[in-house]
């Protein structure tokens, strides 16, 4: 049996327990809510798995791999294989990224679906091992949220246009991110193919200075050292 409790030199063993009483009965209200999934949710790279794997041949099929034009001399081939091997991690590279952005963004639209259903549930506190161990480093008096009349309720505030709110501010950020995104992979693949180009112009003043001596990196065709090409037509979520 616990002692009462004593706000004035009370004894800490005591208060201790006291302290993890409340903590135990705060626990004991929370329960395990199941949000409803999100439209299309069956669609979702996160559920179907869709995304690039290591190690697996066939997530890289969609990744694609350009050969050698047949008119080049044996050297240009090998030279444009070197480079076609770069511009596949480049490309390989922007697939992870933009898949990472879509994983990031269904993911957070799966806790704003959380948090609604915690939040019609009256649930302040999700129910998951990190609140199981945040209430283990709790050392004073919890204080209560509700009010002297008891029936203050988070529910109570919450509606369908707050719900939208949420998911319009994941739609705003993620908006952004994904501009920010396409800027940089745009500016990557320029710079490579910029290298590329100066590379192609030595190789060629190598082979033969006379005739190529004042090559231009811009008169070098586009199908010698191809742009990677950066896919803007992605979304974010199913439509």
């Amino acid at each position: 049996e616990i002692q009462p409790y004593q706000t004035e030199r009370a004894n800490p063993y005591y208060e201790f327990l006291h302290i993890r009483k409340k903590i135990e009965e705060k626990r004991k209200v929370l329960c395990s809510v199941t949000p409803q999934p999100p439209q299309y949710y069956d669609e979702y790279v996160t559920f179907n798995g869709s995304y690039l794997l290591d190690g697996n041949p066939l997530s890289k099929l969609c990744i694609p791999t350009i050969t050698p034009p047949p008119s080049l001399p044996e050297q240009l081939k090998e030279m444009f294989k070197q480079q076609e091997v770069v511009r596949m991690k480049l490309r390989l590279q922007h697939s992870i990224e933009r898949e990472k952005l879509i994983v990031s963004n269904e993911q957070e639209v799966l806790r704003v679906h959380y948090r609604a259903a915690r939040t019609l549930a009256n649930q302040t506190l999700p129910f998951s091992a990190c609140t199981v161990l945040l209430d283990a480093e709790v050392y004073n008096m919890p204080q209560d949220i509700q009010s002297d009349d008891g029936k203050t309720s988070v529910r109570d505030r919450f509606n369908a246009r707050q719900f939208m709110s949420w998911l319009q501010d994941v739609d705003d950020k993620f908006d952004k991110l994904k501009t920010c995104l396409l800027m940089r992979q745009q500016h990557e693949a320029a710079a490579l193919n910029a290298v590329q180009r100066l590379e192609w112009q030595l190789k060629l003043q190598e082979l033969d200075p006379a005739t190529y001596k004042s090559t231009s990196i811009f008169e070098i065709p586009e199908f010698y050292i191809p742009l990677v090409e950066v896919n803007d037509d992605f979304d974010l979520t199913p439509i």
